[in-house]
């Protein structure tokens, strides 16, 4: 599968919140009730991806279809 490494843009903004839900989920058995909640919230909440689109340079990875995985 060939990938591709760029900047992030605006546009990316749900698949970066898909694939950090996704990532994550994977521990909310392992977290409270509440700090699971906590996290959660942020990783859906777009502020999230928007400060990090604004204030950094983010790189991700995306399939030839435009998948982001990484």
């Amino acid at each position: 599968m060939k990938r591709t490494y760029r900047t992030s843009k605006l546009n990316d903004l749900e698949k970066l919140k898909h694939l950090a839900i996704g990532s994550w989920s994977q521990f909310k058995n392992d977290l409270t009730p509440k700090n699971w909640d906590e996290l959660f919230n942020i990783l859906s909440n777009d502020n999230t991806y928007l400060d990090l689109i604004h204030n950094s340079e983010s790189i991700i990875c995306e399939t030839e279809k435009g998948d982001v995985i990484g």
